[in-house]
């Protein structure tokens, strides 16, 4: 899929994520516009992602990790593949030898492995 994204810079609440409590108790952290898009803007700068992007997001799009990576991509302008029945690497393989993606974004044994 291809969506375009525009940033929106304002410091409105956003998004309100729900933390899993690793440094103390659950809560509910909000979250602005201006909040999201500096994340982004400054990943894409680091990581050199333009419109040429075309990435297999394994992650649940519900998962901050994977909905920020459909955000960083549609910023970019490139493009993005979210498996409809999850994350399968026999299907990350044949996409790659296709060259229908040249990204990768998953949970590998709880750690986060972005391949480019």
């Amino acid at each position: 899929m291809r969506r375009q994204f525009t940033v929106v810079e304002t410091d409105d609440v956003a998004l309100i994520s729900f933390t899993s409590g690793t440094e103390g108790s659950p809560k509910g952290v909000i979250l602005s516009h201006n909040n999201l898009a500096d994340v982004v803007k400054r990943l894409n700068s680091l990581m050199q992602i333009d419109d040429s992007i075309s990435e297999y997001i394994g992650v649940p799009v519900y998962h901050s990790f994977g909905f920020g990576r459909c955000r960083a991509v549609a910023m970019a302008g490139g493009q993005f593949f979210i498996p409809g029945n999850g994350f399968n690497p026999s299907e990350i393989g044949a996409m790659l030898k296709n060259g229908e993606i040249n990204a990768v974004s998953a949970f590998l044994l709880d750690c986060t492995v972005l391949l480019r």
